[in-house]
This record gives structure tokens, C-alpha cells and sequence, in this order.
């Protein structure tokens, strides 16, 4: 998604990197010439198209289908999604910036908002693609559909908490919503992988962010976050919707 998707892990390797370099440069902290934040401005959400549809809720996990640009304040273009094909982004998942964030809760499919972003709430003080540091972003955002993952804690756990690209070991059991097991970890066997890179399905990577050590969900997974039109032949159906109880037993990072 360009500019647009981001995550936190990606800010702060980003920020360690340039830390680092300055210092072997300068033989010293790099905080003396360090770009300060710039912490003025509001987030402002300005609705261009009321939509009819399903609204997006306050506070879960949730795919959404969307068409974009994003300007700088002087109107210079930076990003924007492809013509006549929607963009794919998680709320509550840690992968778009905290304005975006914030400004699409609460829409409704066929609606449009211009949301403007100060620094603190966008790229803040990294220069990110051609946009520069401490900038002020403005994007136009038509919600074309949502794809609903449903999360419920079984057990909370007490340990490290996921971040995209930590490595999960988990034990888990896959049934399609009438109840029929397609997959499962035997005995104490471990199921591992990198979570937010692809290795598993979409409901997964965005599912089990946040995920502590030792706690239990239970994930249900619309079919566009699975295996979708084509399934999983023969044991998962076309457009199957999936349920999962994952237990996750440890995290690295």
C-alpha cells in the first residue's frame, strides 16, 4: 500500500538505523541535531460522502476495501491506490498510520472522508518516500466494503506480546463453521512461522497481533482473509468461512 500501510516495527528500525549512523559519523549522540517532532496541529476528519452501508466499528480488528490518494498540504500527490482496483488495510492491527487510523473509524461503505493528518499522527519526523519530515498529510478515502475477523480471548495470557515479524509457535485447531475439523496440531506437536509476512492466511497475520504468551483466541475468519473463491480442495469448501482456537506458546522476536 505504499506510504499508506506502515507498521510500528518499520518506525523504529528506521529510527535505530539513523541514530546509529549519525553517531559513527559524528563520534557522539545523534540527539544534539536530532529533528524534533512536531507536535502542533489536529487531526481533522471531514466527511465529502455519507455512506449508506455497513458502518466501521469503534474498536475491533478489521479488514477494510478502500480507494485513496494522499497530497502534502501544498497539493503535491504522494500516493494514491490503483485505478479500479480496491486497497486491502487492517484496522487495529498496527499496519496504517495512527491518522488513518483514528479518521476511518466510524465511516460507513460508500462514504468518502478527507482526513488530515498533523506529524504526530503520520510520518512524524522520518522522511518517508517523498514526504518529507514533520509534514502534515491529507488523504481522500472512499470505504468500499469491510471484511469482518472476529476475535474473542479465550485466555488471556501474561507473557510477550506479538509484533508483526515475531516468531510465533503455536498450537491450534482449524473447523469450518459447522463444526468439521480440517486441521490441527497432534499432541504436543508445535506449529511455527513468522506472523505479517505471508506465511499464513490473512485472518492469522492480523488475528494474533497483539497476542500475549500463554493466552488462547479463538479467530473467525471471513473466506477473503482465508482461502477465498478457490478454497482449499479437499478439505476446506469455496468461500468457507473458518473458525480457529490458536493457543500461542511462545514468542520471538
Amino acid at each position: 500500500m505504499k506510504q499508506l500501510v506502515t507498521t510500528i516495527h518499520q518506525y523504529l528500525c528506521l529510527a535505530v538505523l539513523l541514530c546509529c549512523f549519525c553517531s559513527v559519523l559524528t563520534l557522539q549522540s545523534c540527539s544534539s541535531n536530532a529533528i524534533t517532532l512536531d507536535q502542533s496541529g489536529d487531526l481533522i476528519i471531514e466527511d465529502l460522502t455519507i455512506g449508506t452501508g455497513e458502518k466501521i466499528p469503534a474498536d475491533s480488528v478489521i479488514q477494510v476495501a478502500i480507494a485513496y490518494r494522499g497530497k502534502l498540504t501544498d497539493g503535491t500527490a504522494f500516493d494514491s491506490s490503483t485505478t479500479g482496483k480496491p486497497t486491502y488495510a487492517a484496522l487495529g492491527a498496527e499496519q496504517v498510520i495512527e491518522g488513518i487510523e483514528q479518521g476511518m473509524r466510524g465511516m460507513r461503505i460508500g462514504g468518502k472522508r478527507k482526513i488530515t493528518i498533523p506529524p504526530r499522527l503520520g510520518f512524524g519526523i522520518q522522511q518517508f518516500g517523498s514526504v518529507p519530515p514533520n509534514s502534515t498529510v491529507i488523504y481522500e478515502i472512499e470505504l468500499l466494503g469491510l471484511q469482518r475477523l472476529i476475535i474473542e480471548n479465550l485466555v488471556l495470557g501474561t507473557g510477550t506480546s506479538v509484533k508483526s515479524n515475531n516468531t510465533l509457535s503455536v498450537k491450534y485447531v482449524g473447523k469450518l463453521t459447522d463444526g468439521t475439523v480440517f486441521d490441527r496440531t497432534i499432541d504436543n506437536a508445535q506449529f511455527t512461522f513468522r506472523i505479517g509476512i505471508g506465511q499464513v492466511i490473512k485472518g492469522w497475520d492480523i488475528g494474533l497481533l497483539n497476542m500475549q504468551e500463554g493466552g488462547k483466541r479463538r479467530l473467525t475468519i471471513p473466506s477473503e482473509l482465508a482461502y477465498g473463491s478457490n478454497g482449499f480442495p479437499p478439505t476446506i469448501p469455496a468461500n468457507a468461512t473458518l473458525i480457529f482456537e490458536v493457543e500461542l506458546v511462545t514468542v520471538r522476536q
